[in-house]
């Protein structure tokens, strides 16, 4: 069986490098693509979905805000299973930060290019430790457009989906996650002392979660 994995804001399939799967799946990483000005989450999520082979059964993994990309995509097609790691799968979960930013329209006040500059802030916020974690962080930063984080924040912030999928969707967090807090969701898979970018710094919990799921 297909299973596409969906980065996080911008990120390339580096995210997933620590990601190991039962051989008889098979991973496909979905690059991220270009978004139109203006261009909603929705329409993007179905330019997005044409890389999917819809004729054979597929699962769908969306990290952070790949998994939004994800939840969207599941609207349009019948995916086997759907997981979301680091994530939410509907809007109203979104933090009151988030909804204040998007209230003052801070966000494009703000300078994207800031964004891309690895910080000691940016390290806490995703929980990132170690020098590899922050290494990889740092690649990931440098390789986003600005185009794209431009895109990608303001249709985070304006995202507006509540509804239920045919598809369950199966929510993997951590317990000490900043940027999603995890009283603001209802994960069905909880990684103690997991952050943002558990996916990097706790693979071996998410990997047994996802190989359990998947099975």
């Amino acid at each position: 069986m297909n299973v596409y994995f969906i980065s996080g804001l911008g990120a390339d399939e580096s995210a997933f490098s620590k990601i190991k799967l039962n051989p008889k799946y098979n991973i496909i990483h979905l690059p991220w693509i270009m978004p139109f000005e203006n261009e909603s989450i929705e329409e993007y999520a179905s330019r997005m979905a044409k890389s999917i082979d819809i004729n054979q059964p597929f699962c769908l993994v969306g990290l952070s805000f790949g998994g939004i990309v994800a939840k969207e995509i599941s609207c349009l097609y019948k995916p086997i299973k759907i997981i979301i790691i680091s994530s939410l799968s509907r809007s109203n979960q979104l933090p009151w930060y988030f909804k204040f930013i998007a209230f003052l329209n801070l966000h494009k006040v703000i300078p994207v290019h800031w964004l891309k500059i690895p910080n000691p802030i940016t390290n806490w916020f995703f929980g990132i430790k170690t020098i590899e974690e922050k290494k990889l962080m740092s690649n990931i930063l440098k390789q986003s457009h600005v185009s794209y984080l431009k895109w990608s924040i303001n249709a985070l912030l304006n995202w507006k989906n509540n509804k239920s999928t045919s598809t369950k969707v199966v929510h993997i967090h951590g317990s000490k996650d900043r940027i999603i807090p995890i009283s603001n969701v209802s994960p069905d898979y909880v990684i103690n002392n997991g952050r943002h970018f558990m996916v990097i710094s706790m693979f071996n919990e998410v990997n047994l979660i996802l190989n359990k799921v998947l099975d």
